[in-house]
């Protein structure tokens, strides 16, 4: 008779904590900012929206490319660069214009920053 045998503890037996000691062994996975997303006193739609962003899950033109639609290689809104989750909510000009600097604050357009390191 065939058993299941689970390697990664002594008694053979699958856990939780020896799973996640294995993926963190195997995977380089970036810390994820969730006080940034979750720990924010906003609406839960907003936070899951935002949640999705950082994850870059939203429907950008480099997504939709990536499923295989022929679509341009540009930002609708700018004109510009490639429209990524990164170049739309942190780098394009009219984004920022609509939406950063009519509520929150002016953020410098041309540095590196990604969505995840703004909310870290």
């Amino acid at each position: 008779m065939d058993v299941w045998w689970w390697r990664r503890t002594s008694s053979g037996i699958f856990d939780t904590r020896s799973f996640y000691c294995a993926l963190s062994l195997t995977s380089q996975v970036e810390p994820f900012p969730w006080k940034g997303v979750w720990g924010v006193k906003a609406p839960r739609r907003v936070a899951f929206f935002v949640w999705t962003v950082v994850w870059g899950k939203i429907l950008t033109m480099d997504n939709l490319r990536r499923q295989g639609y022929v679509l341009a290689g540009w930002c609708c809104m700018c004109r510009a660069n490639g429209e990524s989750v990164d170049h739309l909510f942190l780098h394009c000009p009219m984004a920022a214009e609509l939406v950063w600097e009519t509520f929150f604050f002016d953020l410098e357009h041309g540095s590196s920053l990604s969505v995840m390191d703004f909310l870290d």
